[in-house]
């Protein structure tokens, strides 16, 4: 199972949307963590609404190759 969080803060015209995946296992112990960010252009009062849909996608992407990494590595 993957539980995460977003978090997204605005500076300098510049807004951050910040990315943390917990992997766990049944019982809710975490196993691995994935975590990092996506930086666009532009900022305003919502944040959000300067996040694009290819940002949203590429941190997606990021996100599934680093867990593939990790579940390959970690199969036993």
């Amino acid at each position: 199972m993957m539980k995460g969080y977003f978090s997204v803060l605005s500076e300098d015209n510049q807004t951050t949307v910040l990315y943390v995946w917990d992997v766990l296992d049944a019982s809710g112990n975490r196993l691995h963590r994935i975590q990092g960010q996506e930086k666009v252009p532009g900022a305003a009062a919502d944040s959000w609404s300067v996040v694009p849909a290819s940002a949203m996608q590429a941190i997606a992407d990021r996100t599934m190759q680093e867990y593939s990494t990790w579940l390959a590595a970690n199969r036993a």
